[in-house]
């Protein structure tokens, strides 16, 4: 099926951006804006893939919080622990090229590789119609 594919392709880019961010900080040429941005990618990719899965069509962008307000407007419920992904909006532009970035720390990139994995994570769990009681306590 068509949208199987195009799903799981979405969430191999998420897993990929994902990995990217996870090897962290192995050298001080690694930046970690450009860590921070691969988090960006990872949860921006995996939302895209649950809104292929549901068939909701989106425009191309980076902005987290109008992809999780096409989820919600399409019925999807999402946990607090997603919802925390509007964060990471900044990290797709702003951090990627030098001049106006802000510096990113350890502990913002720490925070940002979390928030990412929680992502990814539900956006499996909600494709594979699996249920977890992590993110049935966080959305009560």
């Amino acid at each position: 099926m068509k949208k199987d594919k195009a799903t799981a392709q979405w969430i191999l880019y998420a897993e990929s951006d994902l990995a990217l961010a996870g090897q962290k900080r192995t050298s001080k040429k690694i930046l970690y804006e450009t860590l921070c941005f691969h988090c960006q990618q990872a949860a921006e990719k995996a939302l895209k893939a649950v809104l292929i899965f549901y068939d909701v069509h989106f425009d191309r962008t980076h902005d987290i919080s109008l992809l999780l307000r096409l989820l919600k407007s399409n019925g999807v419920a999402i946990p607090k622990a997603v919802e925390q992904s509007k964060t990471l909006s900044d990290y797709a532009v702003t951090v990627r090229y030098p001049g106006d970035e802000e510096i990113i720390d350890s502990k913002e990139f720490k925070s940002a590789l979390k928030i990412s994995k929680q992502v990814l994570d539900w956006a499996n769990l909600e494709i594979n119609n699996e249920e977890s009681s992590l993110f049935k306590k966080q959305t009560k």
